[in-house]
């Protein structure tokens, strides 16, 4: 019983760590660029899900402003990528992103967006997600 106890709220306490080494690394991805809120993303944006993507933080939900033009409108290419990167959170989608890519000479993703939108297309290309669902 005491062995069971223990196995218990070490398995507990490894969760907990666990909850809190994901809540750090999900802080540290929303501090590297800026996000709108539902209140900043029109209503036609929000309206398909396979065009923009976002996160749920806290109480908020939260879309990346890079995949917006200057009139609010989702970028186009992004429904591409969003299609080859499938992602129920969101959380996957914004690391892909954030993290340096190979085929962009270790660029992230996000850095190459605005200057050349199409080599990220082409760098979701090499991505094969539909493998972990």
């Amino acid at each position: 019983m005491e062995d069971e106890q223990a196995g218990s709220e070490e398995a507990s306490q490894l969760e907990a760590r666990n909850r809190r080494a994901v809540l750090r690394a999900r802080r540290a991805m929303l501090s590297l660029i800026p996000f709108l809120t539902e209140r900043d993303v029109p209503s036609a944006a929000r309206a398909d899900p396979s065009a923009v993507f976002s996160v749920r933080y806290a109480d908020d939900q939260l879309f990346p402003a890079f995949q917006f033009a200057d009139d609010g409108h989702p970028y186009p290419e992004l429904k591409v990528i969003l299609q080859r990167l499938p992602d129920r959170q969101g959380w996957d989608r914004l690391q892909w992103f954030l993290s340096p890519h190979e085929s962009l000479a270790g660029a992230p993703p996000v850095e190459v967006w605005h200057q050349d939108r199409r080599r990220v297309v082409e760098a979701s290309r090499s991505e094969h997600w539909e493998e972990r669902l």
